[in-house]
This record gives C-alpha cells, structure tokens and sequence, in this order.
C-alpha cells in the first residue's frame, strides 16, 4: 500500500516541469497597466489635435492677410498705373459775340469778340479768369483784357506794366490804361495789337493786381483772323484807333 504523505521532493519535480512547459500564447496585462497605457495615449492624441488646430488656425490667418512683399507689389502697380494714365484734356474755349451787347451797348453796328483764358490767376481775395476782347465800333478797334480786378498803383503814371508775348516770341513789357471802373487794361494801339492776336496762335498776358503779387494769363487766340475779316465794316482795320476807356 503506498503511502499518501507528501514528497518534498515530488513538490520539486512538478515545478521544474511547469517551468519547462511551452507557453500557450501571450499573457493578458494586468487592468492596471491597460488603464494607465490608455489614459496616456488620449493625453498624446489630445495633445496632436491641439497642435494641429494651432497650425491651421495659424495658416487661415496667414492666407487672410496678404504679405508685405505683395503689398508693396500692389502699391507698386497702382502707383505705376496711376502715373501712366492720360492726364485730362485741356479744353479751349473759342472766340465768342456772346457778350457782344455787354461791350457795344446800343450800337448796333458794333460787334465784339470775346475770348476767357486757358487759366484762373489770384488776385485779392479770390481768384478770376481773364478775357481777352476785340471791339469794333465806328471804324474803331480797341483791344483789351478784362482783369476783373483793379491793377497795381504806380507811382508817376496813371498807366499800368503789362507783359505780353505771342507764341514763341520774348516778352514785351508796355504800360497801358486801365477802364474807368479799372477792371480792364487797354493796348495803346488796339488796331495793331488785334492784327497781332489774329495773326498768332497763343498769347500771354501778365500784370499785377492790386495788393497781389504778379500773374500771367494764357490764351488760345487762333481763329480770330476770319472773324476780323467778317467785321472788317465795323473794324476799319486799315486806320489805328485811340483806346477807349470804357470796356
């Protein structure tokens, strides 16, 4: 009969066999450490999807705010563009008999033609356009620019320096009368001076009005020739004239 007490070393003979014994597959982890490595992984994910957010919050504003380089581009071509466009065409007023009852009154057979300048000049307090006007009345010419503005007190004379000067040619510098209500100036000789403007295409004219310093008016005069030649009754363009003082 065999005996059933224990065997030490029975005990070690089957120890030595598990620990021999092939394992059947992998062990499952303990919770623990399940719980930990997956608390650890959301907190990596967490992280990679702020950074990522960041990025392309970074990248949206970026794209919504041009660089300087390519503003400074822009500004470059509207500068460019703004300094290649054509500049406004200067419009010429012609010779005109709109006002001719303003210049001869009641005299019928007078006539008058009238001519604003290209340009305003600064007189006191304002500025004004200057007109140049040829009047024919009674076989008499009288030339004159109305300054619409009373002309510099010279000591000496009742007579005001003028300059004038017709295409490319130098300036002249005259003394001429003034109207009586001393918003004109008159050429001495008003026959020639017309023939003058009708035979030129551009005039300047200066002066210096009262408590102002020196301007320069400027006129296209072309076109006057076949107007004189169609008054030339009421001109007399083959006799001078004394100005008159009354515009």
């Amino acid at each position: 009969m065999e005996s059933d007490q224990w065997d030490p070393n029975e005990a070690t003979d089957i120890a030595a066999t598990a620990q021999a014994r092939p394992s059947d597959g992998p062990s499952r982890p303990d919770q623990k450490t399940v719980g930990n490595t997956g608390r650890r992984d959301l907190l990596l994910t967490l992280v990679a999807l702020g950074g990522t957010a960041v990025m392309m919050f970074g990248l949206l504003v970026l794209r919504g705010q041009p660089s300087s380089a390519a503003s400074a581009a822009s500004a470059g071509k509207a500068s460019a563009a703004s300094a290649h466009a054509p500049a406004a065409p200067t419009v010429h007023v012609a010779w005109s008999a709109a006002n001719r009852e303003h210049y001869v009154g009641s005299n019928r057979k007078g006539t008058a033609f009238e001519l604003p300048s290209d340009n305003r000049v600064a007189v006191w307090m304002r500025t004004v356009q200057p007109a140049l006007v040829v009047r024919c009345i009674g076989g008499g010419v009288d030339a004159f620019v109305v300054t619409d503005s009373a002309a510099k007190i010279e000591a000496g004379t009742d007579d005001h320096t003028v300059t004038y000067g017709f295409d490319d040619a130098a300036e002249t510098s005259e003394r001429w009368p003034d109207s009586s209500e001393h918003d004109a100036l008159f050429a001495p000789d008003g026959s020639q001076f017309a023939m003058r403007i009708a035979a030129a295409r551009t005039m300047r004219f200066g002066f210096t009005p009262h408590n102002a310093g020196p301007v320069v008016a400027s006129f296209q005069v072309g076109g006057l020739a076949p107007l004189l030649e169609r008054a030339a009754k009421e001109c007399g363009l083959k006799s001078a004239a004394s100005p008159s003082r009354h515009p």
